[in-house]
């Protein structure tokens, strides 16, 4: 297709479509997915390997699909040239002439996209419609052979931890200290990121120790979003205070969500007593989701001026005659607003 700008469109309706910078020039490609082959798709997933060699030859297909393009351009320019040159002058000179006129464009372009031919573009996505939440996915799919070998180890190992743990727990008597009413139990957890079994451990905790609060410092969930916020409604069937300070991956909708659970107890720049403890805490200042920005992150900077925040908001409560016993936060890049 002709365009002004360049690069290479991939429609996917009804969700959006992705953006490539492949070239510049006055032609651009545009293709659009009319269906899927399931099965195919389905084989493709389930190997590692034919995704690494798909993402391999994506770049030589996309100069194949270009060269297509401009022939096929080129072709209809000369075919459009000719027939209109024969009829208005008759001569075959003129019509060559006509041809040539009508080429030099195709050719210049052709010229242009292969001296600016991105080969990294791919790598480089630009999503509309449904499809923002894509880059995610587009950068992970990288070395996707590989974490797909690292996730499965992973698993193994996570599921031979938790075997250990539910093992140990059967064994342990942990109503001696809730018998002692001097002891006040309190379970810290961090980093679920929506695994199931995360909160399955909480529960078998619970009745095994007797409990008396749970304090989850973040990333409960991955990317922050309303569908993951649907599964947090497990927190209302722990029958203990639930106190939540904000993770980097959990957004403003998370915390709302959590907030919106029986027995939660949300902690953002403020002080709460449960079970005879006064917490402060306060949310991660920075959100980046799966696939965000590193740098925000790493930003020792945002992570100290909002542990100073928290330090002014446990000063004050101290001033107000309300010690604070525990402080909350999720990144501890600069806790030392937070000493003494």
């Amino acid at each position: 297709a002709v365009d002004l700008s360049g690069g290479s469109v991939l429609q996917l309706p009804p969700f959006g479509q992705v953006e490539f910078d492949s070239h510049a020039g006055p032609l651009r490609l545009n293709a659009s997915v009319q269906s899927i082959d399931a099965a195919g798709a389905e084989e493709l997933l389930d190997s590692a390997g034919q995704l690494e060699e798909l993402a391999a030859e994506a770049t030589s297909q996309l100069r194949v699909a270009v060269i297509r393009a401009l022939a096929s351009a080129a072709a209809c320019a000369a075919g459009g040239a000719a027939l209109a040159g024969w009829a208005v002058f008759r001569r075959p000179r003129r019509v060559v002439q006509s041809v040539a006129v009508a080429l030099v464009p195709i050719v210049t372009a052709a010229g242009i996209g292969s001296q600016t031919l991105n080969e990294q573009a791919l790598r480089q996505p630009e999503f509309t419609g449904l499809l923002e939440r894509a880059p995610y996915l587009a950068t992970q799919g990288i070395g996707l052979a590989d974490r797909l070998e690292s996730y499965r180890s992973g698993v193994a190992d996570m599921v031979s931890a938790v075997t250990a743990v539910y093992t140990a727990t059967e064994g342990l008597d942990g109503t001696q200290l809730a018998a002692n009413p001097d002891v006040v139990t309190v379970l810290h957890v961090s980093d679920i990121h929506l695994n199931p079994q995360g909160f399955d451990l909480v529960g078998r905790l619970l009745d095994n120790f007797g409990v008396d609060a749970v304090v989850d410092t973040g990333d409960v969930t991955t990317w922050g979003t309303d569908v993951e916020s649907t599964t947090l409604s497990r927190i209302s069937a722990i029958d203990v205070p639930y106190v939540f300070v904000r993770g980097n991956h959990d957004s403003m909708r998370t915390q709302k969500a959590v907030a919106a659970q029986s027995g939660a107890v949300v902690l953002d720049g403020s002080t709460a007593e449960v079970a005879g403890i006064r917490f402060a805490g306060i949310g991660d200042p920075t959100f980046t989701p799966a696939g965000g920005n590193p740098a925000l992150m790493s930003s020792v900077e945002v992570a100290g001026a909002a542990s100073q925040r928290l330090a002014d908001v446990i000063e004050a409560s101290a001033e107000d005659g309300k010690p604070v016993d525990v402080a909350l936060i999720h990144n501890a890049a600069q806790p030392y607003p937070l000493f003494g």
